[in-house]
């Protein structure tokens, strides 16, 4: 009885300090616990991206890596910021995960259009059909309902920092 006891007292010592380590010091910025979604920065292209990210490492803010999962995007180490670009990329977004993107866009458009905004849904790749869909505003940024992050398939990572 007493082995049953220190073996189950190690391992729930070990995933609380994993999910601790995690949550407050994550070294792996994509496997957020909780995983509270990310705001997207878009910028025009390579070029700027590269400047506005040089002035962001000015100001402290560090990179993690830089990743293709649609547009290419930069995740910083804060693992809630993200500096973006690709063709067709045009507004900043702010990404929410869910557990049915598809049906979580229907119904906040159906909510807008029932308070007189006019909204679209876009599916951004073949790839991520039903893991990304991003509601389209009138205004300045757009919503991008997705998967938890360990439900997304893993980036394809082209620069680690």
């Amino acid at each position: 009885m007493n082995k049953l006891v220190v073996i189950w007292a190690a391992l729930a010592t070990l995933v609380a300090t994993v999910l601790g380590v995690l949550h407050f010091a994550n070294p792996y910025p994509l496997i957020q616990i909780p995983d509270r979604g990310h705001r997207l920065y878009a910028v025009p292209d390579k070029r700027t991206h590269d400047a506005v990210l040089e002035v962001f490492k000015m100001a402290g803010a560090s990179p993690y890596g830089t990743f293709l999962a649609g547009p290419h995007q930069t995740l910083m180490q804060d693992g809630f910021t993200v500096l973006a670009w690709s063709k067709g990329l045009e507004k900043p977004a702010i990404s929410f995960p869910v557990k049915n993107p598809t049906a979580a866009a229907k119904a906040a458009q159906a909510f807008l259009a029932e308070n007189g905004m006019a909204s679209s849904i876009l599916m951004p790749s073949k790839e991520l059909v039903n893991k990304l869909v991003v509601l389209q505003l009138p205004f300045g940024w757009d919503i991008a309902y997705r998967l938890p992050g360990k439900d997304m398939p893993p980036p394809v990572w082209e620069l680690k920092y």
